[in-house]
């Protein structure tokens, strides 16, 4: 058997059964016990949402029954894992490594790679440092997120009444001119908001 029908194997075992034990997984795979390991790392850095249950004494995968992320909108998907990944540099590896498989749950369960939430962090994380309020930060990756999604956003301004519409665009992107602006391309001129001046951006 193949290295990848044995990879299969294991993740439909885990997924058949509530927990499995490294017996069960060299018994049913034919794996010896290094290899078992390396596997279920394999599919762990997969971002299969693979976990040790040391009550149970094995392997799980985590359930939506356990915790329920199959609600989640984009929108939230996205200010979670941003959350997490600014929380995740500020930890000891430990730490970091609950953080991680917590954002690995929350991204297997989403339409769009919400993964690339990280390298998008990445990229605008210089401009924002030194500041004590993040929703410019937070704004810009969204609007990125609706970039590369192509996705449509509805933009809140600052001192919106509660009966105002928000404004949407169709073609979001972001341009420097003296400061952040927000571009909707599908109109002609490419109508632009300040960044600065958006309260809340919203994924349609």
């Amino acid at each position: 058997m193949s290295k990848l029908a044995k990879m299969l194997q294991l993740i439909n075992l885990l997924n058949r059964r509530q927990v499995v034990t490294l017996d069960m997984i060299r018994e049913t795979c034919d794996l010896p016990e290094r290899t078992a390991y390396r596997y279920l790392n394999r599919v762990s850095e997969a971002d299969v949402p693979v976990y040790y249950d040391r009550e149970l004494k094995g392997y799980c995968l985590s359930r939506s029954n356990n915790v329920n992320l199959d609600g989640m909108s984009m929108d939230e998907a996205v200010v979670l894992v941003v959350a997490l990944t600014l929380l995740a540099r500020r930890v000891n590896s430990k730490y970091a490594d609950t953080i991680h498989k917590l954002t690995s749950k929350i991204c297997v369960r989403q339409a769009f790679p919400v993964e690339k939430v990280t390298r998008i962090v990445d990229m605008v994380q210089a401009d924002s440092d030194h500041s004590d309020d993040l929703s410019e930060f937070l704004s810009t990756i969204l609007i990125q997120i609706a970039m590369q999604s192509n996705r449509r956003v509805s933009l809140e301004m600052k001192g919106m009444g509660a009966g105002e519409a928000a404004c949407r665009m169709e073609e979001p992107s972001l341009q420097f001119k003296d400061d952040w602006w927000v571009v909707d391309h599908s109109e002609a001129g490419g109508r632009s908001t300040c960044l600065a001046e958006v309260d809340r951006v919203r994924l349609d």
